[in-house]
């Protein structure tokens, strides 16, 4: 009960900041029965009431925040990103740009300094600045978010995002996976990206700039299972290449054979699908970015599994 008290007490005292009154006890009835009765994370809970007040006073969620004074804050580490719906600024490195999965998404991929990553997403209607992968931005007034256990930044129309001359060291935690590669997705083999921010490109498109003559790539994104879970990999054009023994040149002469780049793909999954392998990256979100990956010999595998059996046994 005293966390609900205090974050009754927060919420009353952000919309006090822009002049709006709500009794606490209001607002602690609200976070009782999402917490007590419906089963909902306190964080979630939060902004669940603080939507609900918002929505009753009629305060634009945006405005609400910044003028509540969460913006324009000290830098701070990503490590240092662990409370929910709160406003901050940092120095970081796009480490990686994913294909946007919905129209209004402007952008969305991995940020990371010398403490850790974040995923970021940039919505179309905010005009924000178009970021480019392996670059380094001071990120000002964007806003954190957490769901299920993990956290991402939003970045809105308050947001700010300016080049940044030094560099950034991004953290690397280097997770290792051996199993079956057991499956090769789209966007596999032989693909185009933009020459200006490096992004795979749809039809010949960029989702930032438009039309653009295509730079080829080589690329695997695959699934490596160990009999227990999945794992999604990204292996980069030099790890396919010496993988599969297809040259990116090699590739441009499959598909102009065959007329088709997806040919390229099948060659590479008869290569790769159903091996063993032992990987080692780095984990964003759900992908492991792939930096070594060796054969690993399956009647190795069933050894192995065989001795931890007997261990527990």
């Amino acid at each position: 009960m005293e966390n609900i008290e205090q974050t009754s007490l927060e919420i009353k005292e952000r919309f006090a900041k822009v002049n709006v009154q709500i009794q606490e006890k209001d607002i602690t009835e609200r976070l009782s029965i999402l917490v007590n009765k419906f089963r909902v994370p306190l964080n979630e809970a939060r902004r669940n009431v603080t939507n609900y007040f918002l929505k009753v006073h009629n305060i634009n969620q945006d405005e609400f925040f910044a003028n509540a004074g969460f913006a324009n804050q000290s830098p701070v580490k990503i490590a240092e990103l662990i409370e929910d719906n709160k406003w901050c600024s940092f120095i970081a490195k796009v480490s990686m740009l994913w294909e946007a999965r919905h129209e209004k998404i402007a952008q969305t991929g991995v940020l990371g300094d010398e403490t850790g990553t974040i995923v970021f997403t940039t919505w179309k209607s905010t005009d924000c600045s178009v970021l480019e992968e392996g670059k380094c931005y001071t990120f000002k007034n964007v806003v954190t978010s957490e769901w299920q256990g993990r956290m991402s930044i939003k970045i809105n129309k308050n947001s700010e995002i300016l080049p940044y001359q030094g560099d950034v060291t991004v953290a690397k935690k280097l997770v290792t996976v051996v199993g079956a590669m057991v499956d090769m997705q789209q966007g596999s083999g032989l693909i185009k990206r933009c020459p200006e921010c490096h992004r795979s490109l749809s039809k010949g498109s960029c989702a930032d700039h438009g039309k653009v003559e295509g730079v080829y790539d080589l690329r695997i994104k695959g699934v490596i299972d160990d009999g227990v879970t999945s794992q999604d990999v990204i292996l980069n054009r030099k790890l396919t290449e010496e993988l599969t023994g297809i040259t990116l040149d090699k590739a441009r002469e499959i598909a102009m054979e065959s007329l088709d780049a997806g040919t390229v793909a099948d060659e590479m999954g008869c290569k790769v699908i159903g091996h063993y392998f032992e990987v080692t990256g780095v984990q964003i979100d759900k992908n492991l970015i792939v930096e070594t990956i060796k054969p690993f010999r399956a009647d190795v595998t069933n050894q192995i599994n065989a001795l931890l059996a007997a261990t527990e046994a």
